[in-house]
């Protein structure tokens, strides 16, 4: 072994400590501001976590239910508790893991901005963007919401220049302040005063040990340790705006980067395939576009959930490289959110690099930097930062990206790169609300 090579594999080795040490889905965020929060919530809560359990029958939806007691309700809610949804949890030895959702602690004060999902529940609007967590200091009683660490790409729409910006993934404010813009926001929205009705809360009381939904267990599929590709159904439906041409050729080509890198994975397109609800595990690797069960939620003012990525693990078996255990991922799926085609940024070469991103989580890459802004132009350039570059990249990676995925799947590529299968060249279809 050459000194150099020892460099780079001890680089790769202090990259793995962050890659691999994260969890199992992707999140790319368009910064809501206050006023698209309090407009997208149908209930707005002060409230204390009493209780956290999975609440999942099967593995079909895996997910945990927070048991809040209603301190105040600001907007919607006239009950004394309630209980809020958040995508993820354990079913036996099957975990379902996502980026970009809000962690609730036994006992914390939360503030939370709540919308209903179609099946009546309530869960946080824009996922972690809906949670602020209340602290108080001897400097007095803050918000804090912490968006960076969880897998979140977090951007802002700049609607004087129609261009992304970096955001910062960090909002801590004074809690009086804070409280006091979100009433006068809510006084003068008119439907303010309409209750939400939800299910009844089944939980409230029982008190479970802490527990984090979003643990740091590292996993990687073992197909391409055995000879095997790893095939994804691709919904041929596409984006509502963006068409099926454009959105499955983003998602192939998202495919084909990946197995460029030069690692022994290797990813295929399995032709089209039916949309599955996002929120279990149903054994099959799905690509699906428009958010087709309302499971992200709307964008508002084209700020909020642009695409999640991930998988499904067991830790029933495991794989070690490099002296690093996994669980074993068993299922990858990616779900684009839908209503974002009269946003400036929403492109088909923007698409690609998300979908690329968003790939590299469901083969459980973390991300390259969270640091912002990010001083190493190798980490800061690598598609797998936690914030889109949206710079014409599209499909494409970098550096790190190329030596994180050879350190979690080394050997030689199973097969020559070719061409993933595409679909024939079509019309675009406008979407039914353009």
């Amino acid at each position: 072994m050459t000194a150099s090579t020892s460099i780079r594999l001890l680089i790769v080795s202090l990259l793995a400590a962050l890659l691999f040490h994260s969890d199992a889905r992707g999140t790319t965020f368009v910064l809501m501001s206050d006023e698209d929060l309090v407009n997208g919530a149908a209930a707005i809560v002060v409230g204390t976590v009493q209780s956290i359990v999975p609440d999942t029958t099967s593995e079909d939806l895996i997910q945990t239910e927070v048991g809040l007691r209603v301190d105040e309700s600001i907007k919607g809610v006239r009950q004394s508790s309630v209980n809020v949804e958040v995508p993820g949890g354990r079913s036996g030895n099957m975990r379902r893991t996502v980026y970009g959702t809000p962690q609730f602690y036994l006992g914390e004060q939360v503030v939370v901005f709540l919308r209903q999902r179609p099946d009546g529940a309530l869960t946080t609007v824009g996922l972690a963007m809906g949670k602020y967590s209340i602290t108080r200091t001897s400097a007095g009683a803050f918000v804090r919401r912490q968006l960076g660490n969880q897998g979140t790409s977090v951007l802002a729409f700049d609607r004087s220049t129609g261009k992304m910006v970096s955001a910062m993934t960090d909002d801590q404010r004074p809690l009086d302040t804070f409280l006091a813009g979100v009433r006068d926001m809510v006084a003068k929205d008119p439907g303010a005063n309409v209750e939400v009705v939800t299910p009844p809360p089944t939980i409230l009381g029982h008190v479970s040990a802490p527990f984090t939904f979003l643990a740091p267990d590292p996993a990687r599929w073992q197909q391409p340790d055995l000879g095997q590709t790893i095939a994804f159904v691709v919904d041929p439906t596409g984006d509502a705006t963006l068409g099926p041409a454009n959105s499955v050729n983003a998602a192939v080509s998202a495919m084909a980067a990946w197995n460029r890198a030069g690692s022994r994975l290797h990813i295929d397109n399995a032709g089209p395939g039916t949309p599955a609800p996002f929120g279990g595990c149903d054994h099959q690797n799905t690509i699906q576009f428009n958010d087709p069960f309302g499971e992200i939620g709307d964008p508002v003012n084209c700020g909020g959930v642009l695409a999640i990525g991930g998988f499904c693990s067991t830790m029933a078996a495991t794989s070690t490289v490099n002296c690093e255990t996994f669980f074993t991922i068993t299922e990858g799926d990616l779900n684009v959110n839908n209503g974002y085609g009269n946003c400036p940024y929403w492109n088909p070469v923007n698409l690609a690099e998300v979908m690329t991103h968003e790939l590299g989580h469901t083969i459980g890459l973390g991300h390259s930097s969270e640091t912002w802004p990010e001083p190493n132009p190798v980490l800061n350039s690598a598609t797998m930062y936690f914030l889109a570059h949206c710079d014409g990249r599209g499909a494409s990676l970098r550096a790190d990206d190329i030596a994180a995925v050879k350190a979690l799947y080394p050997g030689a590529p199973l097969v020559k790169e070719r061409p993933l299968r595409r679909p024939r060249p079509m019309r675009p279809r406008r979407a039914p609300h353009a």
